[in-house]
Order: structure tokens, then sequence, then C-alpha cells
């Protein structure tokens, strides 16, 4: 009895995958270009939104954007309500106050 199995579609990421074999690149050699961890930049590439910066950096490296995760719209955070004020000490400690409002 034969059976027939139906492979599931490549998606993005075994794209990239497949494309970094044939070039004989690992996702190490892509960490170190970008001053990241291996495994970030991993994780970087299986999300399926990324910061428009890292697509750029990416990018730069030329990997083909249809490969890459699809960057997301950059919104403005909005203000914090509580300010804090880092001060570093002569003796290398340091104080953390925190002032509440927005001033």
């Amino acid at each position: 009895m034969n059976r027939i199995f139906s492979l599931p579609k490549p998606d993005r990421y075994d794209k990239l995958k497949g494309w970094l074999k044939a070039r004989r690149l690992t996702f190490l050699h892509l960490a170190k270009e970008l001053g990241i961890s291996a495994r970030g930049c991993c994780k970087l590439l299986q999300n399926r939104n990324i910061s428009p910066e890292r697509l750029d950096q990416f990018a730069a490296l030329g990997i083909p954007l249809s490969l890459l995760p699809t960057p997301w719209p950059k919104t403005r955070r909005p203000a914090t309500r509580n300010k804090v004020d880092v001060i570093r000490e002569r003796n290398g400690t340091l104080v953390i106050i925190k002032r509440t409002g927005g001033e």
C-alpha cells in the first residue's frame, strides 16, 4: 500500500535558513556582525515582526527583504508619569532617586 504525504509548504523562516545554508552562513556569523548573541539573532528572525532598525541591519548584510520579518510601524510611546534619575557617586555605587509626577 502506497501512502502519499504532502509536506507543508516552507514558511519564510525555513526559506531564510535555506538561503543561509546555501551561502554557508550561520546565525552566529550574522550575530557577530550585528553585535548580538546567536540566540538573539535567531529569535529576531523567527518573529513575525521586527524593528525597522534591525530590518535595515539585516538587509545591509545582504539578506533579501522577502526573507526577513515585516517591520512594525514606529509608534510614539506615551510619556511616563514617574521620572527616574540615576546618580553615580564617586565611590562607584549607584543611587536611584525616583520622582513622582510629571516634572
